[in-house]
């Protein structure tokens, strides 16, 4: 298995089963437009363009959990595009290895933020809620559509993760704003629904929206939480001649470096 640079310790709090121990995986894929893909199709891995057998994501267009495919759903609430991010890597290595079937909802969002001045449609602030294009409306309601699915499935050991890539929207934030911003968000979600464990990816050090203060919040919760939570560095991954988002081949890769984090988080 690829070694990756992460920050992974299940805490005096979490309860890790037996190794091997198979569970059923609930996926909230979240944040900005890294986590929807920029990078340009296909992808170089044939098995990413193909429906992937045993993973559902949720389609806005017709409200209903379909066989993910690259091109047809993979860009959840943006007309579709040939366009790539670490999602499909991501569920394609959890399958691919054995680990059982995925339940996805995909609410990310290009172009935003979680700091409350933002307007409405840009900012995944609660204070937003009920406005016009709220994007925490659209969280909101991702949380309970997998609440529902949870219990109607009523799987033996069912897990489920919010794997969180954002932070450029926010780069002038400081530490204790960026913190308490995602506190609030998260607090705010999981009333409806809690996270087993959440992957945050932190922002790329390179990356031409980079915030010093956003990075050290982001290590400070998976710091304080460590006992549901696990950190990603983007910093190993090579940005494109935006210097903002990946190409193809990084996004496959950051995909296949959530999968072992969370296999390793739960002991499979």
């Amino acid at each position: 298995m690829r070694q990756f640079i992460a920050s992974l310790s299940a805490g005096s709090g979490q309860v890790v089963p037996p190794i091997g121990t198979p569970i059923d995986l609930y996926l909230n894929e979240g944040g900005q437009s890294n986590m929807m893909g920029q990078g340009a199709g296909p992808p170089s891995n044939a098995n990413l363009a193909a429906p992937i057998t045993g993973a559902l994501i949720y389609d806005p267009d017709t409200l209903s959990y379909d066989t993910l495919q690259y091109n047809v759903n993979n860009w959840s609430y943006r007309p579709q595009e040939a366009r790539l991010g670490p999602m499909l890597s991501q569920v394609w290595n959890w399958i691919n290895n054995g680990n059982g079937n995925v339940v996805i909802e995909k609410p990310a969002e290009g172009g935003t933020g979680i700091d409350p001045a933002l307007a409405a449609d840009e900012s995944w602030a609660p204070i937003h809620t009920g406005s016009p294009g709220a994007l925490i409306d659209r969280f909101r309601a991702s949380q309970t559509r997998i609440a529902a699915r949870i219990v109607a499935d009523a799987k033996t050991n069912p897990k489920y993760v919010l794997v969180w890539i954002q932070g450029e929207k926010d780069a002038k934030a400081s530490q204790a704003n960026y913190k308490l911003w995602f506190e609030q968000m998260l607090a705010d979600v999981e009333a409806i629904k809690t996270f087993d464990l959440v992957v945050m990816c932190t922002v790329n050090t390179n990356s031409k929206q980079f915030g010093a203060g956003v990075k050290a919040a982001q290590l400070q919760w998976v710091s304080e939480n460590s006992s549901r939570a696990v950190s990603l560095d983007l910093d190993q991954f090579t940005l494109g001649p935006d210097t903002l988002h990946y190409e193809e081949d990084q996004y496959e890769l950051i995909g296949a470096a959530i999968t072992p984090l969370i296999e390793g988080f739960f002991n499979i």
